[in-house]
């Protein structure tokens, strides 16, 4: 058994060296280093992620006989003009706007009437008149129908009154109002005057209701028409 045991010892010994380079390695491996942690740096007034200026433009070259190509604005070439438009063709004529209705003219004695009339009417209170075409058509056919005639009177030969005259002239029925008739005078004033007179004529002449009037004179004979309209 001796035998035995001179060969265990080396190999306890080999175990036991082994076991000791083994310790001896782990004692002698160094160990990883553990860096401290960086010191806490002053924060920075720049704003965080800030990179500064950025350039905007051509890359610069480095080749100063070299320029590089302009980059302005692109020039096109400006197209030749076209042939010119037609002319516009004249539109249809504006037809001119109808002329404005000129009141009635009316003139001589029969303008004086008129005249000498409406001042009895405004002395009394009334309005004056406003003198009607229609009106005058109406009395200056009674008139002359009288000188040619031979007869005085509101009703024509025929029947018809100073009403169914003034429609006839084209004057409104229910409009119609009154006829003063005269015969012999030769003037506008004492005409009026013989109208002023007498009662009749006088009423018709100062009626306030009444808006329109109309004269007829012939010569011939002085036969006076004064027809009246509301």
């Amino acid at each position: 058994m001796s035998i035995g045991r001179r060969r265990l010892v080396p190999v306890l010994v080999g175990l036991g060296c082994g076991a000791l380079v083994a310790v001896a390695a782990v004692l002698v491996a160094p160990r990883a280093e553990q860096h401290a942690p960086p010191p806490p740096q002053a924060p920075s007034s720049e704003p965080v992620g800030d990179p500064g200026p950025i350039a905007v433009g051509p890359l610069p070259y480095d080749d100063a006989s070299q320029p590089p190509a302009a980059t302005g604005p692109l020039l096109l070439p400006i197209p030749p003009p076209g042939p010119p438009l037609p002319p516009v063709p004249p539109g249809p004529p504006v037809a001119a706007p109808p002329p404005a209705p000129k009141p009635p003219v009316i003139a001589g004695p029969a303008a004086q009437i008129v005249s000498i009339t409406n001042a009895r009417r405004v002395a009394a209170g009334c309005k004056p008149l406003t003198v009607d075409p229609r009106l005058n058509r109406s009395a200056q056919r009674h008139s002359q129908a009288m000188a040619s005639k031979s007869f005085f009177s509101h009703d024509d030969p025929s029947g018809h009154d100073f009403a169914d005259r003034e429609v006839a002239a084209g004057f409104p029925a229910d409009r119609t109002g009154g006829e003063n008739i005269a015969r012999g005078y030769r003037t506008a004033a004492e005409t009026m005057s013989k109208w002023m007179n007498s009662p009749s004529h006088r009423r018709n002449i100062l009626d306030c209701e009444f808006k329109t009037i109309g004269v007829g004179y012939v010569p011939n004979g002085h036969y006076w028409t004064q027809n009246f309209g509301f």
